[in-house]
């Protein structure tokens, strides 16, 4: 597969670093400028929108996604629940407790 925005019309950006697979076979892309966007089952749905500047750093034991805001220099994480879609903001060092 080769997402940029030759091929997929979804994305409004070719700047995708790391991204995820989830157990339900979902892949996560957490970007500089769109947020994070879903590829599940052939589909595109776009999520934090209003925190365009992530980063992906690793994935909880419950399976939540770790995210960095603003590049790696930052003091806070995103937290986003693939289930829920909901995310919290936690500070780096709360991450370094909870692993």
């Amino acid at each position: 597969m080769n997402f940029n925005t030759r091929t997929t019309s979804f994305l409004q950006t070719d700047n995708i670093g790391i991204f995820a697979e989830t157990d339900d076979s979902a892949l996560w892309f957490p970007t500089n400028s769109d947020g994070l966007i879903e590829y599940r089952k052939g589909k595109f749905t776009q999520h934090i929108q209003d925190q365009p500047n992530l980063f992906y750093r690793g994935m909880t034991k419950s399976k939540e996604l770790i995210l960095s805001l603003g590049g790696s220099g930052t003091s806070e994480y995103l937290v986003f629940n693939t289930q829920s879609k909901n995310y919290r903001i936690i500070k780096r060092d709360q991450y370094i407790l909870e692993r």
